[in-house]
């Protein structure tokens, strides 16, 4: 079964932001699989990226 057109938007975003590739057929297992695996790291720079957004709103 393919994976849905949100979780394919979702994965592009995830690839885009940490440049990890995504798996061939995406389908809905390898997608969670994909996803269980990247998403930590993903939060983890969007929350880094978010402070530094704020640090610079603080600092101008």
């Amino acid at each position: 079964m393919q994976a849905t057109a949100n979780q394919l938007k979702d994965a592009i975003m995830i690839h885009k932001k940490l440049g990890v590739s995504l798996p061939r057929k995406m389908t809905v297992d390898a997608y969670g699989k994909w996803l269980r695996a990247y998403t930590p790291m993903y939060v983890k720079e969007k929350s880094i990226g978010d402070i530094r957004d704020l640090i610079k709103g603080i600092n101008h």
